[in-house]
Parts: structure tokens; C-alpha cells; sequence
């Protein structure tokens, strides 16, 4: 509430590159309200072309349920076998909504396509809808922005996990686990991936259509293998090699071990962003690049085909050549890691 007018000037989107500096400075505080736009109704002055924000009263904190059950064996004293499924589910995750987005209609409702019509969410006040877009523009441009908070987002895990594990003997001790696992998610998260991974945008790419949203998670890998080892190595006093070495050899070839540790997955889901927003509803789940110039992602991580030369998704829009998707990487990392001991 508080970041809205009149508690807070007006936060517009707008491109200021090449535009003077203000005459104001940090040492001069907030430049003040007193004759600041009205915010009353019937005009909103205050919100002219502004960036609203709101909260959805109905929030509340998320819930996470998990459930596993497993099953290990102890085979040959010192080695166990353990295989489990885990799952959990969350509700009500926090989503980025964007309470402006208009609602596309078919080519058929209007003389020109693409046709849209008003956000349902004001309906009861159209005038304030007007106001925060851009009516004074040549075409006026009804591209209100609202960054809203809602809590209606859903999320599924399901894995199998196995691990091996034996305990020290005869020098050697060791651990391998692997994870077979799903994760299905209709939100990233209010600010997505960040540089951890690559996610779609964290706003619906189209809010009424809640279904078309849920996908993997941006950070879902297939199959995962993490195994260490320790190993003494056999050289020094009492050991195969040199075991009858005096102290002095003993102290430069003795109690070495070697412990490796090696981690491999699959790809993260690669998401694809840049096609061009044609849809004419300014959903904020896309890249913003200046006033009424948007430019979108695709629906999230969905499978695409390939006709021809062009890559189409589920409802066969053309999206980009062949050549320019990357496959799915997967990922080793392998530390040798090697200490003595007294």
C-alpha cells in the first residue's frame, strides 16, 4: 500500500536514458507532495501512467506436505542398501499477478486483430484502468501495469532414491546415491531463478489461463548421482607397502588417504524468452523493452516439435529455427581431495 500514491510519487515506467538529471538531490529528501496530483476520483490524477501495486487480501502462508517411505537392508556386515520415494506438494505459493493483463479474445471479435478486451479486475472502475495506461498517446494505449500478489501457486515433487553406503573396512569407505525425481510447478518464485539457473519470467504469461503455467521447475533435474569416497592408502608402518618403515619414511609415506568426490545430473529445463508479444494484453510475463514494445516468452518449458525448418509448441506457434535451441546440458563436478594424518 504504502509504495502506492499518494504515500509514494508515482513509479512509471518510462526510459529516462539521455533525459537531464532532476535539480534535486539525495540531501534534499523526497520532493515533496503538498502539490502533488489529486488521487480522487473521478480523474486519479495521481496514478497517471503509473506502476500500481497491489495485494490480494485472500494471501496466506504457504503449505508444504511431504510423505516418504523406505526400505534398507544390511548386506555383508558393513554395507547397506537403502531405496525410498519422496514427494511433497506445495499450495498456496506466492505468484507475481498481474492484475492488468488484458483478456484476449478471438480474431473474430473485432475489425482488427488481435482483439482484447479490458481486465475483469476493473471491471468496477475502468476510468482508473484508463488512467494507468497511456490514453493521451497517438494511438491511446490501454497498457496498464499492476504488480499484484496472490498466493494460488502449486507445485508437485515426486522422486525414487537410492543409496549405497559401506562403512570403513580394510581401508576403504564409500557412499553413492541417486535420485530419480519430477518436479512440476506453476510458480518460479516472486523473483525466479536469478543467475542460479534459467527460469521464465516469474509473472504468468497469461493469467487466465492458470493451467498453461505449470511445467517443471526451473531448477528440475532428471537423475542425480553424488557418490565420496575415503581410502587409506596402502603405504607407510603396518600398511601393504613399507610396513616396516622407520619413522622418518614413515612420516613422508605414511597415513595418506585419497577422498574423491564426484556429482552428475542432467540439464536444468531451458526456457525460451524474445518472441515478439503479438497477443496485445501487456502481460508482465515477458521482457519489457519501452512503452507498448513488449517482447514474451514462449509457454514455459512445453515440448516442441519441428516442422520443416520451424519449431512449433502444443499449438503449433512458430517460434525460432532449429539451430538456435540448445540442448539440455548435464553436469559433472569431481574433487579429489588428499590429506595425511599423525
Amino acid at each position: 500500500m504504502t509504495l502506492n500514491p499518494p504515500f509514494t510519487p508515482a513509479e512509471i515506467n518510462a526510459i529516462y536514458n539521455g533525459t537531464a538529471l532532476p535539480l534535486t538531490n539525495t540531501t534534499d529528501g523526497i520532493a515533496g507532495s503538498a502539490s502533488a496530483a489529486t488521487c480522487a476520483a473521478p480523474t486519479y490524477a495521481c496514478y497517471s501512467q503509473d506502476f500500481l501495486r497491489v495485494w490480494d487480501p485472500k494471501v496466506q502462508p504457504a503449505i508444504a506436505d511431504e510423505w516418504n517411505v523406505t526400505v534398507q537392508h544390511q548386506f555383508a556386515g558393513n554395507t547397506t542398501v537403502q531405496v525410498g520415494y519422496v514427494g511433497q506438494r506445495g499450495t498456496h505459493l506466492m505468484v507475481p499477478f498481474d492484475y492488468a493483463q488484458r483478456v484476449l479474445l478471438p480474431n473474430s471479435a473485432c475489425a482488427k486483430p488481435p482483439c482484447t478486451a479490458p481486465s475483469p479486475y476493473f471491471a468496477a472502475n475502468p476510468t482508473l484502468y484508463s488512467v494507468l495506461g497511456h490514453p493521451n498517446s497517438t494511438p491511446p494505449v490501454a497498457d496498464a501495469t499492476v504488480s499484484g500478489t496472490k498466493s494460488n501457486g502449486t507445485m508437485r515433487y515426486n522422486s525414487l532414491q537410492a543409496v549405497v553406503q559401506k562403512q570403513m573396512s580394510h581401508g576403504l569407505q564409500y557412499q553413492v546415491a541417486y535420485t530419480f525425481s519430477k518436479c512440476m510447478t506453476d510458480s518460479t518464485g516472486y523473483y525466479g531463478a536469478w543467475n542460479n539457473a534459467s527460469s521464465a519470467s516469474a509473472y504468468w504469461q497469461n493469467v487466465y489461463d492458470q493451467r498453461s503455467e505449470y511445467a517443471p521447475c526451473y531448477y528440475d533435474a532428471t537423475h542425480v548421482i553424488s557418490a565420496y569416497a575415503i581410502y587409506d592408502l596402502p603405504f607407510g608402518r603396518g600398511k601393504m607397502l613399507g610396513k616396516n618403515a622407520n619413522r622418518a619414511i614413515n612420516g613422508v609415506i605414511g597415513n595418506w588417504e585419497v577422498s574423491p568426490i564426484v556429482s552428475w545430473r542432467t540439464g536444468w529445463p531451458l526456457p525460451i524468452n524474445g518472441a515478439q508479444d503479438e497477443s496485445g494484453t501487456f502481460g508482465r510475463g515477458r521482457e519489457q523493452t519501452a512503452m507498448a514494445s513488449h517482447r514474451s516468452r514462449t509457454h514455459l518449458y512445453r515440448e516442441l516439435a519441428v516442422s520443416g525448418s520451424t519449431i512449433l509448441d502444443s499449438s503449433h506457434n512458430r517460434h525460432l529455427e532449429p539451430s538456435a535451441i540448445a540442448r539440455r546440458n548435464s553436469q559433472i563436478c569431481v574433487h579429489l581431495i588428499t590429506a595425511t594424518s599423525t
